[in-house]
């Protein structure tokens, strides 16, 4: 039985994984996977690699329109330029570090909860839903940065020639890893939504289907459905046997763990999401 359950649970967390196989994928390309390198020393040295690379390629960038570029372009916009370059580097800095704090070993046990979840509520089919939003969604944004840097690149082109927008061809870089970033929030976001519909499903359900069963619920069964305008045929009513009732105690259970899954998205994306929105004012 412990090895039934065993392979229950990593079959759980391997289906979970799945949901976003792709996206780490995208993720990996720029070393903000989370997925791998359990070991710190490991995450470390991709991180320095990713900083000095970067920071190398910005630091060459600057140089070369300060002294090639800006010279005919209006001052306000070679400054934006420039303001706008070292934001996103810092910005993908800070990336770095929220995976390097809450990746790993934090982020294999974030799955882990997600499989003690789904032992108790079950929801296979909803793995190929997640699945294909992601992948929609995945191509959508794709699309998008596809289309807008070769418009603009070809834009550049016309007027100042190939060379221009090759160097200005970071920012494009940059757009990625926020539109990939943002993928990855939304899909943590789609595997508590998914979870949690399940769990609203189920109790709804049960209680459509249940008889009062004291004075101090009465009111409540009486006046089901006020809202959702969902009838429910008086031949269903059953009373609640003990089997739900832990059932139920089992929901509660399912519902606290998300709120802890919901922490650790905040954790993990709350001032990363926050720091790039200021972008925008």
């Amino acid at each position: 039985m412990r090895v039934s359950g065993h392979n229950v649970k990593v079959n759980n967390i391997s289906n979970t994984y799945k949901t976003c196989r792709v996206l780490n994928f995208m993720l990996s390309v720029f070393g903000l996977n989370c997925n791998v390198h359990r070991n710190a020393k490991l995450m470390l040295i991709r991180i320095f690699l990713s900083i000095i690379i970067l920071g190398a390629l910005l630091v060459f960038v600057i140089y070369y329109k300060a002294n090639h570029i800006n010279k005919v372009l209006n001052k306000s916009v070679t400054a934006t330029d420039t303001a706008q370059n070292i934001y996103d580097y810092f910005q993908y800095i800070i990336d770095l570090f929220y995976v390097y704090k809450y990746g790993g070993h934090v982020y294999c046990e974030y799955f882990k909860q997600y499989s003690t979840i789904d032992d108790i509520i079950g929801r296979e089919k909803d793995i190929n839903l997640i699945k294909n939003r992601l992948s929609k969604l995945s191509v959508i944004f794709i699309t998008i940065w596809l289309l807008n840097s070769i418009c603009d690149f070809v834009a550049w082109s016309l007027t100042f020639g190939w060379k221009t927008p090759l160097i200005y061809s970071p920012s494009y870089l940059y757009l990625l890893i926020r539109m990939v970033t943002n993928l990855d929030t939304i899909c943590q976001i789609l595997n508590i939504q998914c979870r949690m519909r399940v769990i609203y499903n189920i109790v709804h359900d049960s209680y459509e289907s249940a008889d009062s069963l004291s004075v101090t619920i009465c009111d409540t069964i009486q006046n089901k459905n006020w809202f959702y305008n969902r009838k429910t045929p008086d031949s269903t009513h059953k009373k609640i046997t003990p089997q739900e009732y832990n059932r139920d105690k089992q929901l509660s259970k399912c519902y606290l763990l998300l709120t802890e899954q919901c922490a650790y998205i905040n954790q993990m994306f709350g001032f990363r999401v926050s720091f790039r929105n200021l972008a925008c004012l």
